[in-house]
């Protein structure tokens, strides 16, 4: 699914996203986020509700 929006960064890496959804309704998730070498990983207050991602190189 495509959406679009913007993302603000705020302090102690975190980042508010405001996504904007085709129908015209607007959802704000603010997410923990951290790099380390090539890993991306991203938590949400959610107990257990963390994803990481690893960058492929070419």
């Amino acid at each position: 699914m495509a959406v679009s929006g913007k993302y603000t960064r705020l302090k102690n890496g975190r980042v508010k996203f405001d996504i904007m959804y085709g129908d015209g309704s607007v959802e704000i998730v603010i997410l923990y986020v951290s790099v380390s070498e090539d890993e991306l990983t991203v938590v949400s207050d959610r107990p257990g509700d963390m994803e990481k991602y690893r960058r492929m190189r070419q």
